[in-house]
């Protein structure tokens, strides 16, 4: 985008200085118009590419995510291998007791001993 004059302004600096220098102006001022411009542009595409490489450093790539998906993975697996190995022990826990339990009632309790004496007769 280039700075354009007005005739208005144009007009005032030849009617004071003569078309020469009116003519020399104007070229210097588009001249630095468009040294503006391509200094914004280079200056834009620096900040560009700034945001880029910080984003880049703080966002995480995907190979970072794939190694902490197979990290979390192998935790997983880890915990799922120590949860059944305690259900295991809290099952043979649980069998030992209830057959403890049975036991007992049936050795402390007279009338389901007659009971089951009936029942294996039969």
């Amino acid at each position: 985008m280039a700075l354009s004059l007005t005739m208005d302004f144009y007009q005032r600096i030849e009617a004071k200085f003569g078309k020469e220098l009116a003519l020399d102006v104007a070229k210097v001022l588009e001249e630095t118009s468009a040294s503006f411009e391509q200094q914004a542009q280079t200056l834009a595409m620096q900040k560009k590419i700034e945001v880029r490489d910080e984003l880049t450093k703080e966002l995480a790539s995907k190979t970072d995510v794939a190694l902490a998906k197979t990290e979390l993975m192998g935790e997983i697996k880890t915990l799922e291998a120590r949860i059944d190995a305690r259900f295991e022990k809290q099952q043979r826990i649980f069998v030992v007791m209830f057959l403890s339990l049975l036991f007992t009632t049936i050795l402390v309790n007279k009338e389901t001993l007659v009971f089951l004496l009936r029942f294996s007769e039969l």
